[in-house]
């Protein structure tokens, strides 16, 4: 009796490896299919614009949850939710281009935050004068990630090239969805 059970099994296993890459278990949804992270975020600035903006994107990496918490395809790098021009106040929209590229180790708390290149890093929130806000002597940003993918990043203090301040909050939920 044992015997007939045996072979679907097999076939099963047979067709997993068959197929290419393998997904950890807790990266398959219930019918085995993988996991897509989606973001819920809520970005909120005072300074030059100050505001509300809250949106829906995929994980950078198009991974699972947990997957996104532990960085881009460079394990070195986490990339903070960008805005994709969905984050808007008062018809202005919102971008950030913030990658966490010095000392990331995966999920955890990052008190201090600092950059390899601070010029790469950037907060567009007024599309008027089309000048990036960036980290600048004295401004400070911090990062939490849970293993769970979701997060939070702080910034302070960031000028633009006009002597601007913009500080502001980001946080976002991570869910799983079957795709």
């Amino acid at each position: 009796m044992r015997a007939p059970l045996a072979i679907p099994v097999c076939v099963a296993c047979l067709l997993a490896c068959a197929c290419g890459e393998s997904q950890p278990p807790s990266e398959l949804g219930s019918a085995g299919q993988l996991q897509v992270a989606q973001l819920h975020v809520t970005l909120t600035v005072s300074g030059a614009v100050s505001g509300t903006a809250t949106y829906t994107t995929s994980a950078s990496n198009g991974s699972s949850c947990s997957q996104y918490a532990q960085g881009t395809t460079d394990p070195t790098q986490f990339d903070i939710p960008e805005g994709d021009n969905k984050a808007t106040i008062d018809g202005q929209v919102l971008q950030i281009g913030v990658v966490a590229d010095t000392g990331w180790h995966g999920p955890g708390g990052y008190p201090n935050l600092t950059f390899s290149d601070p010029e790469d890093m950037t907060v567009i929130v007024d599309q008027s004068s089309n000048e990036p806000f960036q980290p600048t002597p004295g401004a400070t940003q911090s990062l939490t990630v849970s293993t769970k993918g979701s997060g939070t990043f702080t910034f302070t203090n960031w000028q633009d090239a006009g002597q601007r301040s913009e500080s502001g909050t980001e946080s976002w939920t991570c869910q799983n969805f079957t795709g």
